[in-house]
């Protein structure tokens, strides 16, 4: 009896010490953390603009929509954490060469992961500055991943880059790329009717590009990110019409309900801008301290995530250093002018320093 007992410990002792654990086997797979604390398993086969496809085990897969996924813990994720943990430090050069690395494994490097690579390299090249390599990363990105995961921020990233250029008929040249790659993907009308919304309202045809808008609001669902997104654009172009009430209606109604930071740092921008023309125009030092702090909003408060389109914290920082020198201008008192005239001058150079071909900058 002895004999077998110790027999029988030893075996539950090897089958401890040598069995890969539950924690051990979960760390050999892709782990998807879900909104509200659950989780799947698995091998993540791949990330599109409808969801992630993760493979729970063979001959079962399922896809996880975007909006229920919190984060992706990849097994083995070939040194992207450390890529974009340089790229969200501001270390750019760093950046580029771990994105760069990873994106000239292929063979090597999981498709997942290459389509992180090719995104994050263009957008480290866009921060950079160096406008015509990021677009031609992009357009790379889109022909290999055609209907992936960053085809809204990709899209808006490749035609804001363009647009910085002053290059508005190769914006609507990507669009038309980008609505090509989409065939196919389910949802997507919302998305590309932005990216058209977009092109067209940077070339003022206002009604064109409210149209725009308005159709991507009706395809997208009630509510969402994408909807408000749609209802802002639409309130720059009433704006750009010369229907500021109607407009007015629209941003006071997003600053409260905004369910993005793009959103409510865009209704603060609009807003501001209109409170800028109203302050300057009476030269009223309260009026101008106002729109001061409803552009601060974008550039303190809603500043965009990792990844995100920029364009509207590079709006609030360059409208922040005009409504300031505005102030400068208007204020009586010597000390304020001088501290109001410095204030300007460091947005204006922060705008230069982190995005040094922003297309707010003075040509």
């Amino acid at each position: 009896m002895k004999t077998w007992f110790v027999s029988l410990a030893a075996l539950l002792l090897g089958a401890f010490l040598f069995a890969p654990s539950a924690f051990a086997q979960k760390k050999e797979k892709d782990v998807v953390q879900i909104k509200g604390g659950k989780s799947e398993i698995g091998k993540v086969t791949a990330e599109d603009f409808a969801g992630v496809s993760i493979e729970i085990k063979a001959g079962q897969t399922k896809v996880i929509p975007w909006a229920e996924v919190a984060s992706i813990d990849y097994n083995n994720p070939s040194g992207l954490n450390e890529a974009l943990e340089a790229l969200n430090s501001g270390k750019l050069d760093d950046a580029f060469t771990q994105f760069e690395a990873l994106k000239n494994g292929a063979g090597k490097t999981r498709p997942v992961l290459q389509q992180h690579a090719l995104y994050n390299r263009a957008l480290v090249l866009q921060r950079q500055g160096k406008l015509d390599e990021a677009a031609a990363g992009y357009k790379e990105l889109f022909a290999a991943f055609p209907r992936g995961r960053y085809l809204r921020m990709a899209g808006e990233n490749w035609i804001n880059a363009l647009l910085t250029k002053g290059d508005a008929n190769a914006a609507e040249s990507a669009v038309a790329t980008i609505n090509l790659a989409a065939q196919g993907a389910t949802g997507v009308e919302a998305d590309l009717a932005m990216l058209k919304g977009r092109v067209s309202e940077s070339k003022k045809g206002w009604a064109e590009a409210r149209a725009a808008y308005e159709a991507a609001e009706k395809a997208a669902a009630a509510g969402s990110s994408i909807a408000q997104e749609a209802q802002l654009g639409r309130a720059r172009c009433l704006i750009g019409e010369g229907k500021r009430a109607e407009a007015e209606t629209i941003l006071n109604d997003l600053k409260k309900s905004g369910s993005s930071n793009v959103v409510l740092a865009g209704a603060w921008n609009a807003l501001g801008e209109l409170l800028t023309e109203d302050g300057k125009s009476k030269r009223n030092t309260e009026v101008l301290l106002d729109a001061l702090y409803a552009h601060l909003r974008g550039v303190v408060q809603y500043q965009p995530l990792p990844g995100e389109p920029t364009v509207e914290y590079e709006r609030a920082l360059f409208d922040a250093s005009v409504v300031c020198k505005y102030i400068s201008e208007v204020e009586s008192n010597g000390d304020k002018k001088r501290t109001y005239k410095a204030r300007s001058e460091e947005n204006l150079a922060r705008l230069k320093r982190e995005f040094p071909n922003s297309r707010f900058l003075p040509k």
